[in-house]
């Protein structure tokens, strides 16, 4: 129910730097105890100022002891994504404990960020919500943030726009897109791999997974212990995926797959954290595929066993990023390359004949005493991408440590001014 309250002013007065109290004790809301939106503005002479709009509590008489609430304020006009922010400000009335949900809105499509955040608050004090948004998503219109605020069985709901101009859009049209900053142990589906990839490629939306030696509280879709969002795969812990073959796709077509991952408490180098292979160990003479161990990525097929030139070096216990980009006939020449990128830089290449297969192995993650974490997973099928390309995904996955963050990365990549090109900032 709307209600007006008017206030008449003289136009000979200054209302520029007066302050203003509007008491509003005789105008309680008709429609009783409960949050109410005030919306304030001046108008005269067939002008009008800015509206204004507050969430106010209001509490009648015989609710004072009895009637939990709580408001949310203060919101930002537009929440950057992948910046640690302050979104709003809130209080609580009669409850010393509320709960957040929060959800990003990407065209409809909707993702869960905070699933039942509860915190204890002083009652009737102000507080600041902060939160570090990352929802992984090229969109650049209709992108919000769904906010719900539980207090004793009251709730609060608002909606924040997100301004994504940080974001590195990937390569279009991936096949399959993993993305587990999206997912959580309270879904339904937890035991899928679902496929957040849109358009014409997209065409299986979920794979089915065999998972063995979950607790689901701390592992699976849960954080690594930076708090960054990713599928935890706990040693002695594994998930199969029986029916993601993407390695048959390269026997007759380009192909590129991506992913990015973490190993840590290492105690076994020489076992697979990871993998896409075609035998069910690891067997340097035989097995065909993407290998993954805890410090060396390793890509076979049956012509081509030669270890040095077509692995990699890694770190151990640090944020990777891995693409491999198979590529058949490059340039028409009828030369077939498989590249590996690490943090989108080409570390190996080697050259393979157009008989040669890596397999049909599936996916398989996890490891029997090494922590083994994924963050995503892409797959494009007869597509091989640029080096170009290989760096706009490396960047639309892009974690913020307190050594780097991606508004720097941004910011040191930046050559523009006023839209023209500054040599001073290419040096």
């Amino acid at each position: 129910m709307e209600q007006t309250y008017t206030k008449e002013f003289s136009s000979g007065s200054n209302y520029l730097t007066a302050d203003y109290q509007f008491n509003m004790t005789n105008y309680f809301p008709a429609s009783g105890t409960g949050v109410h939106t005030l919306e304030i503005w001046m108008s005269g002479d067939n002008v009008e100022t800015e509206h204004y709009k507050y969430n106010m509590m209001c509490v009648a008489l015989s609710d004072i002891n009895s009637v939990p609430l709580v408001v949310m304020n203060d919101a930002v006009k537009e929440a950057m994504n992948y910046e640690n922010q302050t979104l709003f400000k809130y209080a609580t009335y009669n409850c010393t404990s509320v709960t957040f949900n929060i959800n990003s809105n990407d065209n409809g499509i909707i993702y869960e960020l905070i699933s039942d955040n509860t915190i204890r608050v002083a009652t009737n004090t102000k507080q600041p919500y902060d939160m570090n948004v990352e929802v992984d998503t090229e969109s650049r219109e209709d992108l919000s943030l769904e906010v719900t605020a539980t207090a004793d069985g009251f709730v609060q709901s608002i909606s924040i726009p997100i301004n994504n101009s940080n974001a590195y859009a990937a390569a279009e049209n991936p096949t399959f897109y993993m993305n587990a900053t999206n997912r959580s142990n309270g879904n339904a589906n937890r035991t899928q791999l679902v496929n957040n990839a849109t358009g014409s490629n997209a065409i299986v939306a979920s794979y089915n997974g065999i998972w063995d030696g979950f607790a689901w509280t701390g592992d699976a879709w849960a954080t690594d212990g930076d708090g960054n969002k990713c599928l935890v795969v706990p040693a002695g812990a594994s998930i199969e995926v029986p029916d993601f073959k993407p390695l048959v796709i390269a026997q007759t077509f380009s192909e590129t797959i991506e992913f990015k991952y973490r190993c840590s408490n290492i105690t076994n180098y020489d076992q697979p954290i990871l993998s896409i292979m075609d035998t069910n160990t690891f067997d340097e003479s035989t097995t065909n595929g993407i290998i993954l161990f805890p410090t060396k990525i390793l890509v076979l097929s049956n012509g081509n066993r030669l270890i040095t030139p077509q692995s990699v070096n890694l770190d151990e216990d640090t944020i990777t990023h891995i693409a491999i980009v198979f590529q058949r006939n490059y340039r028409n020449s009828g030369r077939n390359l498989c590249r590996i990128y690490v943090n989108s830089i080409q570390n190996a290449v080697f050259e393979y004949a157009g008989s040669n297969t890596f397999g049909n192995g599936y996916l398989r993650i996890g490891q029997s005493s090494s922590d083994t974490y994924l963050y995503m997973l892409r797959q494009y099928s007869t597509k091989a991408l640029e080096e170009s390309d290989i760096l706009s995904n490396f960047m639309n996955t892009f974690i913020d440590s307190a050594g780097k963050t991606r508004a720097e990365v941004r910011s040191e990549n930046q050559i523009l001014d006023g839209g023209e090109i500054n040599y001073d900032l290419c040096r």
